[in-house]
C-alpha cells in the first residue's frame, strides 16, 4: 500500500471519528444540514478515491431502489406539480443509508480502529444519558427554557425530539448490555453504573420508543440466560456486594437531594416516568396519529395499485414510520427492494462467521433497530442514523474479520 493510500485512510478514519463527536449537535448551518451532514456529505465526494469493494448483487438492487424512487417522484409531479427544493434533502438521507455503512467498512479495518470507535460511541452513550436527566434540572432551575422533554443538545430547546433520542439512548444500552461491556470487558460495577445512568437518561426521555427496545432486549436477554440459571447465581455470589450497595447509596442520596431542593424537579421526574411507561396505546394521541398517517400514505399511492409512490413529492415530509414513508415515496417495489437489499446482507455476514454469538447480538441489534423504524423513521435523521450505522457497521467487521492486524 503506497503512503498517499494510506494517508487518504487516516483522513477518512480521523474524520469518522470527529463525526463521532459532533453528531449529536443538533444546530442547523443550512435547511436540514447539520455540521455532521456537511462533513459526511464531502466524506462521500470523496469515497470513490478508496476504490470500495462492490458487491454486485447488492449494487444492482441500489440501482432498481434508485429507478423506483425517480419514477414515482416522476409519477408524483406528474399528478401533484413541482417539487419543493427543501424535498431534495431526501436524496441525500436515502444514499446516507446506503453510503454510510460501505464507508465504515470500507475505512475500519485494524483492530486498534475497532476500539477506538466503539470507545468514542460509548463515551458519547454515557455523556448523553447524562444529558438526558441534566436537562430536567437544570429546566427546573430555569437556566434552561425549552419543552418538559429533553432534547439532543442544541441552542434551542423550543422543539423537542425526545422520541428520536430514547431511540438512540435505548439501541445503544442494548448494545452496551449485549456487547460493548463484554468487548472492553467491564466488571459487574462498572456495567451497573453505566446501566442505571442509561435507564434514567431513558425515562427522562418521556418517550415510550426507547423503553420499548429495552424490554425486548431484556426478554431476550433473560430467556437467553435462564438455561444458565445455576451459572448465574453462581456469578452472582461473587459480586462484590459493598461495592453495589456503595454507589446504589450514593445515587438515591443524589435524588433525594434533588428532589428535596427541587420541587418541579420531582413533577418533570414523575410526570416523563409516567409518560414513558405509558403503553396504553389505544388511546394514545400519538399512535392513532401513526396510524392515520399510514392510512394516508395508502390511500394517496392507491391510484397505482401500491407498486409504486409518489417519491419525494409524497402529501407529507414525514410519516411517523419506516413503513408509511416508504409506501408513501415508493409503494410495495421499493419496500420489497429494501427487504432484498437487508437480505442479501444477512446473507453476506452469516457466511464464515467466525463469532457466533455476536453474530446473533448483530441479528437481533439490527431487529431492534427496525422496530424503532416502525415506530418513527429514525434511520432518515442523521444524528440517530449514524451512531447506530457506524456501530453496525464496525460490528460487521470485528464479525467477519478474523485475523486482524494492528496498527
Amino acid at each position: 500500500m503506497g503512503y498517499s493510500k494510506i494517508n487518504f485512510d487516516n483522513f477518512f478514519f480521523s474524520t469518522i471519528c470527529v463525526c463521532l463527536v459532533v453528531f449529536s449537535i443538533n444546530y442547523k448551518f443550512f435547511g436540514f444540514l447539520r455540521i455532521l451532514d456537511l462533513i459526511i456529505l464531502t466524506l462521500f465526494g470523496l469515497f470513490f478515491f478508496l476504490k470500495p469493494k462492490i458487491n454486485n448483487e447488492q449494487f444492482v438492487t441500489f440501482l432498481l431502489i434508485a429507478f423506483v424512487l425517480v419514477l414515482s417522484t416522476y409519477l408524483g409531479v406528474l399528478k401533484n406539480g413541482p417539487i419543493k427544493i427543501s424535498r431534495l434533502i431526501f436524496i441525500y438521507k436515502y444514499l446516507f443509508i446506503f453510503f454510510l455503512p460501505w464507508l465504515i467498512v470500507s475505512v475500519i479495518k485494524t483492530e486498534k480502529q475497532i476500539i477506538i470507535v466503539n470507545k468514542l460511541l460509548l463515551i458519547n452513550f454515557i455523556l448523553l444519558s447524562i444529558w438526558s436527566w441534566m436537562y430536567i434540572y437544570l429546566r427546573s432551575i430555569e437556566l434552561i427554557n425549552g419543552q418538559p422533554r429533553p432534547s439532543f443538545p442544541t441552542l434551542d430547546f423550543s422543539n423537542s425530539d425526545a422520541h428520536l433520542y430514547s431511540s438512540y439512548l435505548g439501541f445503544f444500552l442494548s448494545a452496551y448490555i449485549l456487547y460493548i461491556k463484554d468487548f472492553f470487558r467491564h466488571n459487574l460495577f462498572l456495567s451497573f453504573i453505566i446501566s442505571f445512568n442509561g435507564i434514567v437518561g431513558l425515562l427522562m426521555t418521556g418517550s415510550r420508543t426507547g423503553i420499548l427496545l429495552i424490554s425486548i432486549t431484556f426478554l431476550a436477554f433473560s430467556f437467553s440466560k435462564f438455561k444458565n440459571y445455576l451459572n448465574l447465581v453462581n456469578k452472582f455470589k461473587k459480586i462484590q456486594i459493598k461495592k453495589l450497595f456503595y454507589a446504589l447509596s450514593i445515587l438515591i442520596f443524589l435524588i433525594e437531594l434533588l428532589f428535596m431542593f427541587q420541587y418541579e424537579f420531582i413533577n418533570d421526574f414523575y410526570y416523563l416516568i409516567q409518560r414513558a411507561l405509558n403503553f396504553n396505546l389505544l388511546n394514545d394521541f400519538s399512535s392513532l396519529q401513526r396510524l392515520t398517517k399510514l392510512k394516508l400514505s395508502l390511500e394517496e399511492v392507491s391510484h397505482l395499485g401500491w407498486l409504486l409512490g409518489n417519491g419525494l413529492k409524497s402529501k407529507l415530509l414525514w410519516y411517523d414510520g419506516i413503513f408509511s414513508m416508504l409506501m408513501a415515496h415508493g409503494g410495495l417495489l421499493i419496500i420489497i427492494l429494501f427487504i432484498i437489499f437487508y437480505f442479501l446482507i444477512m446473507k453476506r455476514i452469516s457466511v464464515n462467521v467466525f463469532n457466533k454469538k455476536n453474530h446473533k447480538i448483530f441479528v437481533f441489534l439490527i431487529g431492534i433497530y427496525l422496530i424503532s423504524n416502525l415506530i418513527t423513521e429514525h434511520i432518515m435523521i442523521s444524528r440517530n442514523a449514524f451512531p447506530v450505522l457506524v456501530f453496525l457497521a464496525t460490528m460487521y467487521v470485528t464479525i467477519k474479520k478474523k485475523p486482524i492486524t494492528n496498527n
